[in-house]
């Protein structure tokens, strides 16, 4: 992951916590800067409204995470930890329990399309999904140059 030195990368578990990260990840999200709690994708996109300013696509990104969220806590329903981070997020969140609440998953993804960088230019991404550890639920989410 280290030597994607232009390219955002970053693994994340089923609770979208990310784990992992190289340079360019850090230089676009700031997550050396955010605590352990703070670095969950889900909670960056619902929690956090300066992050929520620097994504221009904010409605189709997040209803397209909760998606896939939800697909992953059908897997795991019993997972305490994901629970947890659902039932928080319902709160804070209106729009995701809206979406949480809504029926099918018809479109989803595991990262996030548009973002602003630190310097407030629109970045269109295209990413790539890649399975780390299957049997610890990790996967590395790559952002390809842009769309």
């Amino acid at each position: 992951m280290d030597d994607l030195t232009t390219r955002p990368a970053y693994v994340i578990n089923l609770r979208r916590d990310i784990v992992a990260w190289n340079a360019a990840a850090d230089r676009l999200l700031g997550l050396d800067g955010r605590n352990w709690e703070e670095r969950n994708l889900l909670r960056m996109v619902f929690a956090d409204p300066a992050m929520r300013v620097r994504l221009p696509a904010w409605r189709k990104d997040g209803a397209e995470l909760v998606a896939r969220f939800k697909c992953d806590l059908a897997a795991m329903p019993k997972d305490p930890a994901m629970l947890a981070l659902a039932d928080e997020l319902k709160k804070l969140s209106p729009d995701f329990r809206h979406w949480m609440e809504q029926l099918g998953t018809a479109n989803y993804s595991q990262g996030i399309g548009t973002i602003l960088d630190p310097a407030g230019h629109q970045i269109d991404f295209r990413h790539e999904v890649l399975t780390v550890d299957e049997y610890r639920h990790l996967t590395m989410v790559v952002y390809f140059g842009e769309k």
